[in-house]
């Protein structure tokens, strides 16, 4: 799997031919689509494989669990999503209101990297890190520069940034707890 951060929004996750996008800024091909935040008041006109919301879904073999979250905004619907794709375990909690109720984290099951978005949570960054060892994910992987310097600061770690990340399932090692990775915005 190759993951990429598109714009200051989007994250892209490839295997082969098959791409999951999640927060495009701008429309993009993909197999998978999913969005984190949408307005109520409009629609949300998409196409086969754009999936916005809580429910479960199962395209081409990619299993998607959307647990509802505190919006940002009353007319927006806001989801969190557990996505099993390539054998590993990912992870979309991008606009933190709260930190999620421990059925709601149990409902996503586990997840081996997770994306946040920590410019854009009413938390403090020692209420996301409270959320993230809840969570327990093998790898965080920030949005942004800003979200990334200060995860690095709380969590004690120094890491740089890098054009993507590449990994299979088994370069996921359980042991090493907690790894943050800094991805460059493409």
């Amino acid at each position: 799997m190759v993951i990429n951060l598109i714009g200051s929004t989007g994250i892209r996750c490839q295997v082969a031919d098959f791409v999951l996008i999640v927060d495009p800024p701008s429309k993009r091909k993909a197999n998978i689509t999913l969005l984190t935040e949408v307005s109520l008041e409009g629609s949300v006109e998409g196409e086969e494989g754009f999936i916005y919301g809580p429910g479960e879904y199962e395209i081409e073999g990619v299993r998607i669990k959307g647990i509802a979250l505190p919006a940002s905004d009353k007319k927006n619907l806001a989801t969190g999503y557990s996505v099993f794709f390539d054998d590993i375990k990912l992870g979309f909690i991008k606009n933190l209101e709260k930190i999620p109720s421990q059925e709601d984290l149990e409902k996503l099951g586990e997840i081996d990297i997770l994306f946040v978005n920590t410019e854009n949570s009413s938390l403090n960054f020692k209420e996301i890190n409270s959320f993230i060892k809840k969570v327990e994910p093998n790898i965080i992987i920030p949005l942004t520069d800003k979200g990334a310097k200060n995860l690095m600061e709380e969590i004690g770690q120094k890491v740089t940034q890098e054009e993507k990340l590449t990994l299979k399932a088994k370069d996921i090692n359980e042991e090493e707890g907690v790894k943050i990775v800094w991805l460059k915005e493409i």
